[in-house]
């Protein structure tokens, strides 16, 4: 398996047990996370997920081993296709940062 080191900080430090009280959505957690950490930790965690999506099927059990309290199920997701949404979503807002500066 390749490395998943930014992914499990990711899922550890953004979707902890408590997230639900901090953020009103998913969406808002990972928004948080690209707009609050380096240019290096966002990048390296979007090539962590390319590489892990295109090596392999992700699942939810996976997503809670690596320290995640989130199930993407409850909004109609496969594991995969979360990660997938977040990649999205991280590299617009690394597009839209980098059009700011």
């Amino acid at each position: 398996m390749m490395s998943d080191k930014l992914l499990r900080y990711f899922m550890r430090t953004y979707f902890h047990q408590d997230w639900m009280e901090e953020f009103t959505s998913a969406t808002d957690v990972v928004r948080d996370f690209a707009l609050n950490e380096s240019k290096d930790t966002v990048r390296g965690l979007i090539s962590e997920i390319n590489v892990l999506l295109a090596s392999e099927t992700i699942s939810e059990r996976y997503l809670i081993e690596i320290g995640g309290n989130y199930s993407p199920e409850v909004d109609g997701l496969s594991a995969s296709e979360w990660l997938e949404a977040i990649l999205a979503q991280v590299e617009k807002s690394e597009i839209s940062q980098n059009q700011e500066q």
